[in-house]
């Protein structure tokens, strides 16, 4: 993965189980790059490139500020419930007939005991079904396992191939970064953090300085 940014004097190289440290010493220049990630924006400053393509970053890629509720992503829920769906009408085709048929004979009970007359919707669309029972993943675990699940979970439901993160290294001490970044390779996927200063340097980074007075300091 490769990622080429305005003020860099050549493109970080970003392996697979690797990440790549941008750190932004320049406070407006920082908050301006975050502020265009937020917004969907990066095309003004990024270049993002698998094999030497380039790609379109809102197809393979995600912003992630670690303090929200990323396992709450919308996106991700909705593939998640499709997998259900998918399961339910295939391996479990027959009990998931079942339960159709009973919440059907349900239904009809309850009408027939109304004291009016009245109409139902029977619930025979396995999506309505499925989102009886809002699946979501588990939001347990220390703060590093509930970041790692996301990353599998978003790899494999939504394809990100490369994850930009708010302060990464400010959120995640070094030991589970690097924990993090065995997730990283394991599921062939990079990750990108935007910093403001740098931290200690941590098994598995890429990192690339941009100062105060926007001159690159360090880059490797």
């Amino acid at each position: 993965m490769t990622v080429a940014f305005k003020f860099l004097d050549r493109p970080l190289v970003i392996g697979e189980g690797e990440a790549g440290l941008l750190v932004i010493e320049n406070t407006k220049l920082y908050r301006d790059t975050l502020s265009m990630l937020s917004c969907g924006g990066e095309e003004d400053l990024f270049v993002f490139s698998e094999d030497n393509v380039p790609f379109n970053f809102s197809q393979k890629g995600m912003f992630v500020n670690p303090l929200e509720p990323y396992l709450e992503n919308k996106k991700l829920l909705t593939k998640l419930s499709a997998y259900f769906c998918d399961v339910a009408d295939t391996e479990l085709f027959e009990k998931t007939a079942e339960i159709k048929a009973s919440l059907s004979l349900f239904a009809e009970k309850l009408a027939e005991m109304c004291e009016f007359d009245c109409d139902y919707t029977c619930v025979d669309d396995t999506h309505a079904l499925i989102n009886l029972f809002k699946p979501r993943p588990r939001t347990d675990g220390d703060f590093a396992e509930r970041f790692s699940t996301f990353l599998k979970l978003s790899s494999k439901y939504l394809k990100t191939k490369i994850f930009v993160v708010q302060e990464f290294r400010r959120f995640f001490t070094g030991s589970e970064a690097e924990l993090i970044y065995k997730t990283l390779a394991l599921e062939h996927i990079s990750l990108l953090s935007i910093e403001c200063l740098q931290p200690a340097p941590a098994l598995g980074e890429r990192i690339a300085v941009i100062d105060s007075e926007l001159c690159v300091i360090d880059s490797e």
